[in-house]
Formats: structure tokens, sequence, C-alpha cells
């Protein structure tokens, strides 16, 4: 039975139109016998690796491809002609006509199925003379991203086909290449799906990740396919321009492409021989748009030759070793420090490296040696670091300051001191003495000070929620003053909860007879200087008499106690409830606010109720 399209007749053979038609799009309907005219052009909307580039996108040599309904775009073959050439059909299909060389038909075809769009190649010496010889159906994705196919993948355009067309799965995608399943059937692979089916959405694909499959998808990504047979309700095969079977190619490409970046790649570090610096934390920053800081990995590929990179953690100083892979987190909150051997005066070299399982980057640290006197004093294994809580008074020991000088005793190795803490006090004498000297610049005290606890570090009385870096900074020389200058101490003071919140009540909240309203953040303050906000309870000490309060986190329970940011959001609640026979026309409750061990004043927050009459 012949299937007409407009005036133009197709019987049920292969249909042989190119060199008759140059347009590249026609729109027609589609009579009962659908399948006799269906035309597959194998033509791909989706991008794949080439030497082309279209709107921002890489096109394979020799590919003929549809942007639009008015419009065909050919890469040429030739490597050397990298230019897409895009041609205008004439007019843009319409659902209710079609064209051909130009001249627009009308329709007198009726069917109640949705109009369908054929495909044709136009006629020229760009495109190969058997469409087939075009690249197939496709899609192209990134790993573990899981797309719903559409009759569009398959070149099929159109919103309602023919409903009895169905697929065929004759050659299924091979273990670890993705899934191929129905969203009514998760994780059981498709064999035969129809066209409904892709029209209602309920073919997906789920792409492999390279994780799962312990593998590198490289530059062009990860090629799979599976092949499939087109028939009809009847079980016939599809004729027109398609092979018995077709095959559906899939490209997955790899979700980690770029890799992780020192923003400084090559820094310098200056020290004075024998001495130590410290390696600022700003030259470890890394950026990686596709890999989260969590999932990067720092080592040490090369070591110092001169010294030791160490670390210092809970005041004592650890080497870093070659080759072992630290989190993003931890390498960051590092203390890290470069401490010179005091022999070899040539410049020393360290390389770190990140990695994001996939990519590296490099960061070249090279130390400058700045000879000094070879009798000068060396640092001989102090931590140049102390730790104290805020409040406390601690004395200065060898443990953290500690030179030698292999001519001279440790009363004549002496510390001139040329940068004072700014918030804590720096005093000598002692232990037994209450008035101590305070130390200011330009002060000089000894190693024999330090041995015996004559030196005391008193840290301020409040410091806040956070720790905060003091620096005591001073030059070293000998008997014959020969000097080791600018030596650095890091005092690192923590906060104490000492504290209690401050409250203040500033405005009372009104409330119809029986209704609701949220208690504004605006009407209470509630500061701690030593607390984070997150860290502190309001306690209900007595509830209010005609109400009750409600946290909407939890809705339907009287509370008695909330965390303060819930207050702070607005989900703190009073909910009127008058009792029978009365009408009162305020209400309180009292309350205080507490950071575990500091406890606030009592409070009253006052309520007015408004009275219907």
């Amino acid at each position: 039975m012949p299937f007409y399209l407009g005036p133009y007749e197709m019987r049920k053979r292969r249909l042989n139109l190119l060199p008759k038609l140059r347009l590249v799009m026609g729109m027609g309907h589609l009579a009962d016998h659908l399948f006799y005219g269906i035309i597959f052009i194998s033509l791909v909307t989706a991008t794949v690796s080439g030497d082309c580039i279209y709107r921002g996108q890489r096109i394979r040599n020799d590919t003929v491809w549809a942007p639009d309904d008015c419009s065909i775009c050919v890469c040429p073959p030739h490597p050397l002609h990298q230019v897409v050439k895009c041609t205008p059909v004439g007019q843009c299909s319409r659902a209710n006509s079609f064209s051909i060389d130009g001249q627009r038909i009308p329709s007198d075809m009726q069917s109640d199925q949705a109009p369908y769009t054929f495909s044709f190649l136009p006629s020229n010496g760009n495109v190969p003379a058997n469409p087939m010889e075009a690249k197939e159906t496709g899609i192209i994705l990134t790993e573990g991203e899981k797309v719903t196919l559409a009759p569009a993948d398959f070149l099929l355009k159109g919103a309602n086909l023919e409903r009895k067309i169905r697929f065929e799965v004759t050659e299924p995608l091979k273990e670890g290449d993705g899934l191929l399943e129905r969203t009514d059937r998760p994780g059981e692979p498709v064999k035969v799906f129809t066209l409904e089916d892709l029209n209602a959405k309920k073919i997906t694909y789920q792409a492999p990740t390279e994780k799962e499959l312990k593998t590198d998808f490289g530059a062009s990504g990860k090629e799979s396919e599976f092949t499939f047979k087109v028939k009809d309700g009847n079980e016939h095969q599809l004729r027109g321009d398609t092979d018995p079977e077709q095959k559906f190619y899939i490209r997955v490409l790899s979700a980690n492409v770029k890799p992780p970046t020192f923003d400084q790649q090559n820094v310098t570090v200056y020290v004075y021989q024998g001495s130590s610096v410290p390696i600022p934390p700003e030259y470890f920053k890394v950026s990686d748009p596709d890999t989260s800081p969590q999932d990067l990995r720092f080592r040490m590929t090369k070591g110092p030759s001169h010294g030791r990179l160490v670390n210092l953690i809970e005041n004592s100083q650890v080497d870093v070793h070659e080759g072992v892979d630290e989190p993003h987190d931890k390498f960051i909150a590092s203390a890290f420090r470069y401490n010179h051997d005091g022999q070899n005066i040539d410049d020393d070299h360290i390389v770190v490296e990140v990695s994001d399982g996939k990519h590296t980057g490099l960061l070249n640290i090279f130390v400058h040696i700045i000879p000094v006197d070879q009798e000068a004093p060396t640092l001989d294994g102090g931590t140049m670091s102390m730790e104290l809580p805020e409040g406390t008074t601690e004395p200065v020991t060898k443990t953290q300051i500690s030179y030698k000088d292999n001519n001279s005793t440790d009363e004549n190795v002496c510390f001139k001191i040329t940068e004072i803490p700014e918030k804590g006090v720096l005093r000598q004498g002692d232990p037994q003495e209450i008035v101590k000297k305070k130390l200011e610049p330009g002060h000089i005290i000894c190693q024999v000070d330090v041995n015996s606890g004559h030196i005391t570090y008193t840290a301020p009385d409040e410091v806040g929620a956070r720790p905060i870096h003091e620096f005591l900074v001073f030059d070293v020389y000998d008997s014959r003053n020969n000097t080791l200058p600018n030596q650095r101490v890091t005092i690192t003071v923590t906060p104490n909860n000492n504290l209690p919140p401050d409250v203040k009540v500033l405005g009372p909240l009104e409330v119809p007879e029986g209704g609701r309203e949220r208690i504004p953040p605006s009407t209470i303050s509630i500061t701690d200087p030593d607390t984070p906000s997150n860290d502190l309870v309001l306690v209900i000490d007595a509830p209010p008499e005609f109400g009750i309060l409600i946290d909407t986190r939890k809705p339907g329970l009287s509370v008695t106690s909330f965390p303060v940011p819930d207050l702070l959001t607005g989900q703190i609640v009073y909910v009127s409830q008058p009792k029978q026979n009365e009408e009162p026309k305020k209400d309180t409750f009292s309350f205080h606010v507490t950071d575990g061990p500091n406890n606030s004043p009592v409070n009253v927050y006052n309520i007015t109720i408004l009275v219907h009459f």
C-alpha cells in the first residue's frame, strides 16, 4: 500500500531522493503505514573530538549535521579546511506544510499522529552519496551522568510518533560500558523498547565513572556502542534509508580534565646560614576547577639537601618526609619551617606536588642561603614557638629558644630584642621576685636567662572566640659580636571561655488572642565575646502562662530550651492559648542564655495579647 507525502508518492521500497531533494528539512503528516517512509539520517548533534569549532564546540572532520530546521552545516573532510560552513535551506519547516526546491507545498494528509520531521541530505559534493557514510545516532555525556534518551537521540524528530515502532537491542552494551535501562525497571538492562517509551521518557542511560572502572577515559573519552533494529507493530523490519541494524554510539567524557595548580608555582624564601625560616601558608594555595579540596593530596617529592623541612605540631618539630601523602585540609593548616644545617651555603630546593588522583601540579620552593660568620650562634633544636591560654603566664624555656656557639658559653650567647608581642607582656626576673622587668625593644637577654626560667610571657586576658598569634623577634650574637639576625618566635594565645553571654531584651511582642507570632530576632540581643553564637543555648526559666513557645524545627512541641541560631533565624514562635473564662492582656516568660560554663542573668520577655471584642 503506498503512502503519500503531499503530492509525492512513496511506495514500500528504499527511498532514493538524494539526487532530487535539495532541502534539508521537510515536514509532513504520517498515515497508518508510517513505517514505510521513515528515513533515519546519520547526523550527530552532539559534539565530538575533531578539527572544526562550532559555537565553542569541536566537531569531527567530514561531519554533516542540522543544528536547526533552517540550515545544514558541514565540517570539511580535509584538515586544512577547518571552517564550518552552514547553508540556509530556504523557508523553515512548519507542522502543516513542507518545502521542496524552495516551493512550499501544503499537506493534504490527515492523521491522528503528531507531525514527523524528515531529514534529507542535500545533493552536493560535500556530502557522501550514501547517507549511512555519515556518523550514526549517539550521545555524548560526562562520567557518572544519567540521561533520558529521546527520539532526537535516534535522529527522529516529533513529539508523538508512531506508537507501534519498536527498538530491539541486538548487541547490548558490554560490561563496564554503562547501563541502558527503563525508569520502571531500574538496574535491569533494556532489550526491547518502543517509540512510545522514548516519548514518555522511560529509557535512560547511566554512564560509568573512571573510579568504578579504575581507568582513565583520556582526553577523547570512553567510547562504546550498542546495536539495534527498528520494527513496526507487525514485526516488519522498517525500510527506507535504514540498514537492517543501526548502531548507537556513546562517548563518556571524563569529569576530571583539568589539573590542580598552585597559585604561585615558583617561590623563594631567604634564610640566614644555620637559622630557620617559616614557609608562608599562602605559597600552598591551590586551584582546581573540577575537583573539590577534600579530594586533593599533597606530598613532598624532593626534600632539601642542606637542611630539614619540619612541621610544627603541638609545639614540636616533626620532619616532613618525601613521598608521604597528606589531605588538603591537614596540609594547608600545617606550619612548615625550613631549618638550615649551618654548613653548606649553596642554595637549596624543595618540590611539593598536589594531585587530584589523575593530574598533578608542582610547587618549587627555592631556598636562598644568606652566609653569616661561621662563629655566629646557631639554632640548637628550639621549636621557636609557644602556646598558652589567654590570661595565663608561662616561662619561655630552652625547649622553645635554644642557641649554641662553639666558642661561647650560654652567658655569652645573647638576644637583642627588636620586636615584642603586641598584646601580651614579656618580662625578665627571678621566678621568686614579685616585680619583674618589662622587656622592650632594645633590651638584651641571654641564653642562660632562658635556661633558668627568668623570661616569662603573660597572655592578654581576652582574645575573643579564636586564637591569636604574637611574635618575639631578636638578633642572636656571641662574645665576639658575631650575629645571627632576625630570629622570630611565634606565640599562640588560645581563647578560654570565661565570659558569660550578654543579653538585652529590646521590645515586647504583640499577639492576637488565640493567634501565633514568631519572636523577632530584633527584640532580643544576644552576644558573647568568647563563644560563637552557634554554641549558645537559650533556656526558659519560667514558661508563659497563657501560651506556649514552639520551635518550628520541632513542630507541635513546647520547648523549654533551644539553640540561639533558631531564635536568630525566626524559628521560635509564641502560640496564644487563652484559658476558659479568662481574657489575659499580657503574658511573660523568663529566660537566660548559657555558653556551657557561663550563664547570663535571667531576663523577662513581655508579650501583649490583643483581645477581640
